[in-house]
């Protein structure tokens, strides 16, 4: 996956700023468990499942530029029963330039932790 740095991403001082490099690893991860065939959206639409967001880690270790080029990756780092880590890295100019690891629980309809889906765990195997 590929991502151009546009300017309203960037702060004050020309690089990308933290909260859009955060979102951007979002949409990814949620992109690459689309592509692999899980539509979170759908499932979270439905009433299935929720999937939120309970832990969110960021390694910047070089800048990220308006109109820089980025790839992509998104890895499976930890699958369990009600939960899973993925890690989002953004490459620019062959560098890892950023790492984003992000911790997700399942929950049902009542907040409670549940299982995760098959559809979900079959996603998460093949990134």
């Amino acid at each position: 996956m590929h991502h151009r740095v546009g300017l309203h991403e960037t702060d004050a001082a020309g690089v990308m700023f933290a909260g859009h490099i955060v979102t951007l690893a979002h949409s990814m991860y949620e992109q690459a468990l689309a592509t692999a065939g899980c539509d979170i959206a759908a499932l979270i639409r439905n009433g299935e499942v929720g999937l939120p967001l309970i832990r969110c880690e960021a390694d910047f270790r070089a800048p990220i530029r308006h109109g820089d080029q980025l790839s992509v990756a998104v890895t499976l780092a930890e699958q369990r029963e009600h939960g899973y880590q993925v890690v989002v890295t953004l490459h620019c100019n062959n560098t890892a330039a950023a790492a984003i690891k992000q911790t997700h629980v399942c929950i049902d309809s009542a907040g409670s932790k549940t299982a995760l889906p098959p559809a979900v765990r079959a996603a998460l195997d093949a990134l």
